[in-house]
């Protein structure tokens, strides 16, 4: 079966000929002619049906992802669940860490430094030195850039 591309130069070389023949067809011309009508005609259905094809198996995975996304979504919050409920044990039996067969347990506390909360208008000229810094950006000039091209 002929490929799109060449029944396209097929279609363009006809062209041609009946150009050259001041659109006068013979019964090769007219045989060809409705070979490479039928052929487009087949292609371009295929193709279509492809395109269908193709959309319906994205929709039909895209729906089991989000289907597989719900699962993980709730094995996490059933992890979560169990997370607190153990914590709850650990805390009413006054456990700090214990070890089983497979792994060690223990109560963390939140790690890192607390979180900075500052007044809503905070000027910051008015901070000390020692608390403020300073920021230098730089980016381009695309306009100096675009002068100096065309510029050569």
């Amino acid at each position: 079966m002929k490929t799109l591309f060449d029944i396209s130069q097929e279609l363009l070389l006809l062209e041609t000929r009946l150009e050259e023949t001041e659109g006068e067809m013979d019964d090769v011309l007219e045989e060809w002619f409705d070979e490479l009508q039928e052929a487009k005609a087949e292609k371009l259905d295929n193709y279509a049906a492809l395109i269908k094809e193709l959309e319906a198996r994205a929709e039909v995975r895209k729906k089991e992802a989000q289907r597989l996304m719900d699962i993980v979504k709730s094995d996490l919050n059933k992890a979560e669940k169990l997370k607190i409920r153990l914590k709850e044990f650990f805390v009413m039996q006054e456990i700090q860490k214990i070890e089983t067969d497979r792994f060690k347990l223990g109560i963390r506390k939140n790690g890192g430094v607390l979180p900075l909360i500052y007044e809503e208008h905070l000027d910051i000229a008015t901070l000390p030195d020692a608390y403020r810094t300073e920021t230098v950006t730089h980016s381009k000039n695309s306009e100096a850039i675009r002068t100096a091209l065309d510029s050569g």
